[in-house]
């Protein structure tokens, strides 16, 4: 691997430019670049066979107030109130999903950050960022009907799936998973006007057989078409 010496530390180069480009494409989400999308690869869709329930709880290991200062830490420039996280355990591990406030009013049509998926660590220990949620309208249906991607900070997408803005509430589906990073979910809810998110179904399936192995990205193509 290629690399240079700075201040006595060697700097490896595909690296460094891997992670200047997913936060290049973050930035972009932000600021509603649509040069800048996520590049999609293909995903496994979660089986007719039933899975193992996510379990989204009103209750969990970390209270309600401090996993919404971990997710408002995570997106400084959005804001992230209790009604908008949703603590849960899947396989063993807790977690929490974080929709921001603005989601419910920001131009759609336009690339977006909505909010953060948090995972607990065993080691160090507490809550960090697992993934950003982000949305994007490829598809030209002018905010209506938007993909969601959840990505990595590193610029791996994990989840794909996507949403349907009605005017009292928007209807969520996370149903793609980008195997071997992640298990085959199947995650449908609502965001309603005043914040709150509903899940209604969480499951989690087992890997594809046919999963394939971890495949090093081009390195110019890790975040962006």
């Amino acid at each position: 691997m290629t690399g240079i010496r700075f201040a006595g530390e060697w700097i490896h180069l595909e690296g460094a430019i891997t992670k200047v480009l997913a936060a290049r494409a973050f930035l972009g989400y932000r600021f509603g670049r649509a040069d800048l999308l996520v590049q999609p690869e293909p995903t496994t869709e979660f089986g007719r066979r039933r899975g193992t329930e996510i379990a989204f709880v009103s209750r969990a290991k970390a209270p309600k107030a401090e996993l919404t200062a971990i997710a408002q830490e995570q997106l400084p420039m959005l804001t992230v109130v209790p009604a908008g996280v949703r603590p849960f355990t899947c396989s063993g591990r807790a977690g929490a999903l974080a929709v921001a406030e603005e989601a419910g009013r920001v131009d759609l049509s336009r690339p977006q950050m909505l909010g953060a998926l948090l995972r607990e660590r065993p080691c160090p220990g507490g809550y960090s960022l697992d993934c950003y949620l982000l949305s994007d309208d490829r598809d030209g249906t002018s905010g209506t009907r938007p993909r969601l991607w959840l990505v990595r900070p590193s610029g791996r997408v994990v989840y794909t799936g996507s949403a349907e803005v009605g005017s009292t509430e928007a209807r969520f589906a996370i149903t793609g998973a980008v195997a071997p990073y992640a298990l085959p979910v199947k995650v449908l809810g609502t965001r309603a006007a005043n914040g709150a998110v509903t899940i209604e179904t969480a499951l989690v399936g087992k890997p594809a057989t046919g999963a394939r192995k971890p495949v090093a990205p081009p390195l110019r193509e890790v975040t962006m078409r």
